[in-house]
């Protein structure tokens, strides 16, 4: 589960919006939806 996550940064990056690191400013607009859920 753990090699999968980190092969696909994408929808590791959804499931663990706390690491804004690689998708810094390209989830920036996404991280009000995350506040609101």
């Amino acid at each position: 589960m753990t090699l999968k996550a980190r092969d696909i940064p994408c929808p590791d990056v959804k499931d663990r919006p706390r690491r804004p690191q690689p998708h810094y400013g390209k989830e920036a607009p996404m991280q009000k939806k995350e506040a609101v859920l």
